[in-house]
């Protein structure tokens, strides 16, 4: 067999072995869904033979993390305490005022319309000799009202003297006044760092705030959620109304495949033919999961649901029942020894006699029918409600969840930032 030859299956549905070094060839290994793939499939065979090449699994990364945000419970008291923590620092971080420089209060002053640059010129040039030297313009500062020690008057004057002559005459002194004034001008036009940050906390406060409404409705939907399933569980007819939806039981078929009445209940549904089919509904639906009777003596409950020795994990309700039914059914008997079989057999008859108006142990066949339709009905109703209850739970958990991720990365961005500041 040549090396570059291909083996495929014989109708050609699938490549075995690909040719080596025909990028055509191995593109065919690649997915209808190769676009989703995280990386393009490689066609480096690796060996003389060539093998089938290996492709990665797709991203599920994002559908990962969305189902741990589902399943993560973030508590409202945490969610108050993060707020009144963000609240808290947005207060202080108000509270804090930044005192300007003597620059920029010089500024600040001349747009304030407190005095004017000309009146400065003026007033400074205390000897008339067209110069200011740097013990006058600190005592000029002092008298002007700015708040201004001796260091911070000597260092202005030395920013402004650019030939470090020890003087500032009257032009340098103007362009310098000027400068104050215009940098003055756009530190009032520029946001406030402090004020901002401070905006921003209280707004990630507010969110944590919803969040914790959205986790006190999430709350009381998944109570109302587990209320609905354990009314539902304790509701025989909605139980069996979905056992019946789940076999495709035919309301119109009942009486023909299920009675075996007689004489002058011939067509009609007794209750006993009534509990034998549902046994056989419950059998035959569990079967491919169910235990069985290895020794053949019924005896099926007692070494599956009740025995350790035969059971290293304890069966669940909806299989117990399971196994209740298939012991029934391999008696052959309506008669239930345990209190586990004739409660059952109860919750079976109890639905029969919903329906059995004159309580007489039969229905006819339109009676038959239009259980089953009811029943049906009812099963329906009561999955759709409770898929709907469910559904807003979790819609609403996940939203909480969404807004609490939110809050608690706030708190850890607040906390860095002291650390970096402290």
């Amino acid at each position: 067999m040549s090396r570059r030859a291909s083996v495929w299956t014989p109708r050609k549905t699938r490549c075995i072995w690909a040719n080596q070094g025909s990028l055509a060839e191995a593109l065919k290994f690649v997915p209808s869904s190769h676009s989703r793939w995280s990386f393009a499939p490689s066609t480096n065979h690796g060996n003389a033979f060539g093998v089938v090449p290996k492709f990665p699994m797709p991203r599920m990364l994002g559908r990962q993390r969305a189902v741990a945000v589902e399943k993560l419970e973030i508590p409202s008291e945490e969610l108050l305490e993060i707020a009144e923590l963000l609240r808290g620092k947005a207060t202080a971080l108000e509270e804090q005022t930044e005192i300007p420089s003597v620059e920029l209060q010089l500024g600040f002053g001349l747009l304030d319309g407190l005095f004017a640059i000309a009146r400065c010129l003026k007033d400074w040039d205390t000897r008339g000799k067209g110069e200011i030297i740097k013990g006058g313009m600190r005592n000029n500062l002092r008298h002007m009202g700015l708040q201004v020690s001796g260091v911070d008057a000597d260092a202005l004057f030395d920013s402004w003297d650019a030939d470090k002559g020890g003087t500032l005459d009257l032009e340098e002194l103007r362009v310098c006044l000027q400068r104050a004034q215009e940098r003055a001008q756009a530190k009032r036009d520029a946001p406030d760092p402090l004020k901002q940050r401070a905006q921003s906390l209280r707004h990630k406060a507010r969110i944590a705030e919803q969040a914790a409404h959205l986790a006190d409705e999430a709350d009381a939907l998944e109570e109302q959620l587990a209320e609905l399933t354990a009314n539902i569980a304790k509701r025989a007819d909605v139980r069996l109304g979905t056992l019946l939806q789940a076999r495709m039981v035919k309301p119109a078929a009942v009486v023909t495949h299920w009675s075996n009445a007689k004489g002058e209940h011939a067509g009609e549904l007794s209750r006993l033919d009534f509990r034998k089919a549902v046994l056989r509904l419950f059998k035959s639906h569990g079967s491919s999961s169910g235990a069985r009777d290895g020794d053949g003596d019924g005896d099926l409950v007692e070494k599956t649901a009740y025995s350790p020795r035969f059971k290293k994990t304890p069966l669940t309700p909806a299989q117990q029942q399971l196994e209740l039914a298939k012991a029934l059914m391999s008696r052959q008997s309506p008669r239930c020894s345990t209190p586990e079989e004739q409660a059952l057999a109860r919750e079976i008859d109890s639905v029969f006699l919903m329906f059995d108006a004159d309580n007489g142990g039969y229905l006819d066949e339109a009676e038959a029918k239009a259980m089953i339709k009811t029943l049906q009905g009812v099963a329906n109703a009561s999955g759709s409600e409770l898929r709907t209850k469910q559904v807003e739970a979790r819609v609403m958990r996940a939203r909480a969840n969404k807004l609490g991720l939110m809050s608690r990365e706030a708190i850890e961005q607040m906390d860095a930032m002291d650390a970096m500041e402290a």
